[in-house]
């Protein structure tokens, strides 16, 4: 039994009761709670994860709580260049290569650019990131790393159809 100082009175509830209040977050992570009947007292959290071997922090919900840092650096940066810099720059790469005025040097350039500024920074980084998460199993962040992976691919497969309709044009 699990006893928690509520304000009307302590009340002694049973482990999946503890729980529930708990995943719910009806009961505040710094209620004290006690596991000896009332001699050492603790946060509700501490004895959450002690008691139930949680390994999901409530914390984690909202903020990044034991992420490898490669894969959170991954995931923002796959975010940034979405919207800053790599899908603007592969935009105007796609634009200068379907142009017929600019030089083959001029559309080689834009697509350089567009690949290495905007498609293999997301790409590599969320590989690497996948990698070290391997060697950690308690780290958290394989989303993130699968999501940067997945914007390298897709501002590749918009570099490579501009490129083909380039070429095809």
């Amino acid at each position: 039994m699990i006893r928690v100082r509520l304000h009307t009175g302590d009340v002694d509830w049973d482990d999946a009761k503890f729980k529930q209040a708990m995943l719910e977050r009806s009961l505040p992570p710094t209620t004290p709670v006690t596991l000896d009947g009332g001699t050492t007292w603790s946060p509700a959290l501490t004895v959450f994860k002690q008691r139930l071997g949680e390994r999901e922090d409530v914390m984690a919900v909202f903020l990044p709580v034991q992420v490898e840092p490669v894969a959170l650096v991954a995931g923002y940066l796959s975010l940034g260049s979405l919207l800053l810099f790599g899908g603007p720059l592969t935009l105007v790469a796609v634009l200068v290569l379907g142009e017929p005025k600019p030089t083959l040097a001029v559309k080689a350039g834009a697509f350089a650019v567009a690949l290495l500024g905007g498609v293999l920074p997301p790409a590599l980084l969320g590989a690497y990131a996948l990698k070290r998460l391997r060697g950690n199993p308690q780290a958290r962040g394989a989303a993130r790393a699968w999501f940067s992976i997945g914007v390298g691919g897709l501002l590749a497969l918009c570099l490579l159809t501009g490129g083909l309709w380039a070429l095809l044009r």
